[in-house]
């Protein structure tokens, strides 16, 4: 189950190459078991290939975004995502949940004075929404698009909704954004307080 987890785009490179497979075996149908079995093993190359890449949902940040994001996660200092929109701040969210890094979860939420310590956050953030973040990071890992809603955001607030199409249908989550010290953070633990 880890090693699915870790293939970007595992299902969807899998179901390519299966067809791939599926289409070379019949269209080289008249030709000897040889060749079938040389397109077999690319096609199993490139399968495992697929697996040990590391999913990130930051693949399509720029090269100086990522490098912001590596230092802050190393240093835990806030002032490396000053300049990261909101999309881009729920993609790191969703990165830190695949990770665990519950300390930089912390310290991406909005606090506005409600919340007491990062202790006490991550205790109740792994016991009230943890299974529900990792629930949507599993969903939306290959999402289609992701975007702010104008018409219900203002200059503190944005509302980024996310969308993955799964056949005929089409899903969509959305996040509270709110800007404290310059940046945009999650604004979820109203939620959180609200279950306790």
């Amino acid at each position: 189950m880890d090693e699915m987890l870790e293939g970007g785009g595992v299902i969807k490179r899998l179901f390519k190459m299966s067809t791939m497979a599926a289409f070379s075996i019949i269209l080289f149908g008249c030709t000897d078991n040889k060749e079938i079995d040389s397109k077999i093993e690319e096609v199993n190359y490139s399968i495992e290939a697929s697996l040990k890449e590391k999913f990130t949902y930051l693949e399509d940040l720029n090269e100086e975004k990522r490098s912001a994001y590596d230092e802050f996660l190393e240093s835990g200092t806030l002032t490396h995502l000053i300049d990261f929109t909101p999309e881009e701040m729920v993609l790191i969210h969703m990165n830190l949940v695949m990770n665990q890094e519950f300390d930089k979860i912390y310290k991406i939420t909005y606090n506005g004075g409600q919340i007491d310590s990062s202790t006490t956050f991550v205790q109740e953030y792994i016991e009230i929404v943890l299974s529900r973040f990792e629930q949507d990071f599993l969903m939306y890992r290959h999402y289609d698009s992701i975007s702010t809603i104008d018409d219900e955001s203002n200059a503190d607030l944005k509302t980024v909704k996310m969308q993955i199409t799964l056949g005929s249908s089409t899903y969509g989550i959305t996040f509270a954004m709110l800007k404290e010290d310059g940046i945009w953070k999650m604004d979820y633990y109203h939620l959180i307080k609200s279950n306790l």
